[in-house]
Formats: C-alpha cells, sequence, structure tokens
C-alpha cells in the first residue's frame, strides 16, 4: 500500500471512530454542549468583533449554532452552500423563511433569493468537522475539500485577516496528520472551551 493509500485509510479510520463517539451522545448532551458552545462563542473576541460572519446550519453529528444565528442582534449571519459547481459559497440570511431543504435532506439558503456573497464580505467563518487537532488547529473534513478549497481562496485575499474558528464536541478533538492542502483553524471551541491555536 502506497504512503497516499496509508493516510487515506487513516483519516477513514478516525472518521469512523469519531462518528462512532457522537452517536455515543444522547440528545439532551449534544442540545447542552451546544448550549454551551454557542455561549462560549457570544463571549469571544471574534465573535464581539465581527459583524459578517460565516456559519452553518448543522447536520445531525454537528454542535448546532441555530441560537446563535436567530438570537443575535447586531450580527450579519451568511451560510454554507454547495453550489452546482462543487464550491462552497455563503449566502447571506435574514430569516427561517430563507431556508429550504437541499438536496440531502439538509436545511441551506434558498439561492433564489439569498444571493451568494463575496469572501470579502466575511469577517470571521465558524466550521464544522469530523476531527479537530487543538495542538495544531488541523481540521479532519468529510472528504470532499469544500470547505479547505474555500478558506484557501478566503485567506488567499492580502491585508486581512478572518478568524476561521473550528466547531466540535470535546470528543472529536484528536491527533490530525493535516496534509499540504488542508486549511488549518485559527481556533477551536467546545462546549468546555475556546481555544487560540
Amino acid at each position: 500500500m502506497s504512503e497516499v493509500d496509508n493516510k487515506r485509510e487513516a483519516k477513514k479510520a478516525l472518521r469512523r471512530e469519531c462518528f462512532a463517539a457522537i452517536r455515543g451522545l444522547s440528545v439532551s448532551e449534544k442540545a447542552e454542549s451546544s448550549s454551551r458552545i454557542c455561549n462560549h462563542l457570544r463571549e469571544s473576541a471574534v465573535f464581539k468583533t465581527a459583524t459578517s460572519i460565516g456559519i452553518y446550519i448543522a447536520v445531525q453529528s454537528e454542535p448546532d449554532l441555530s441560537d446563535l444565528i436567530w438570537n443575535s442582534h447586531g450580527k450579519s449571519f451568511s451560510l454554507a452552500r454547495i453550489g452546482e459547481d462543487e464550491t462552497l459559497h455563503f449566502h447571506r440570511i435574514s430569516s427561517k423563511d430563507d431556508l429550504v431543504i437541499g438536496e440531502f435532506g439538509i436545511a441551506e439558503p434558498n439561492p433564489l433569493t439569498c444571493p451568494a456573497i463575496a469572501e470579502s464580505e466575511i469577517d470571521a467563518v465558524l466550521v464544522p468537522g469530523v476531527a479537530f487537532d487543538p495542538d495544531s488547529g488541523a481540521r479532519l473534513g468529510r472528504g470532499k475539500g469544500h470547505y479547505d478549497r474555500f478558506l484557501e481562496k478566503l485567506r488567499s485575499e492580502e491585508n486581512k485577516k478572518r478568524p476561521v474558528i473550528g466547531v466540535s464536541f470535546g470528543i472529536q478533538h484528536r491527533s490530525v496528520n493535516a496534509e499540504s492542502h488542508d486549511q488549518p483553524m485559527d481556533g477551536l471551541v467546545t462546549e468546555s472551551e475556546l481555544i487560540a491555536i
């Protein structure tokens, strides 16, 4: 087996491990942890100084940030959506009426009523993942590279630092071997803490 194949298999194994750990959390544990994560974010300097925030609508395995989206005054939120070009775009939303159920049964911004915004309009990004390394900020995603490509483009703009925060449950903090194309996080948040990398 080649080195590339070994890395691919190691990532698959880590994904299985993390998803199994998340399945072990009860609905109430996930809800309580999500609430604490939202509170940590509200108190963070990143959140307080950002006006326009890129965010996600959670699937079952991710911390739910909906309380942050719908109950934070003075903030503008844009939701992640994968376009027909297989590229991640963010669309500004103002209410739950802006959401539609996408191809995989996941709520997403309606591209007909919520046009995609430019990367330059985002002040900070909250990113979900399968595993995060608390030492290096390395992130393991679902394997499609959507966030890595978006973050590379976001960071290519000179003279504007936009914090990227990885959002997860504490049980998702693992040792992650990053590859050259993997985009590291600037910070991590769990139900227990906010970590600056």
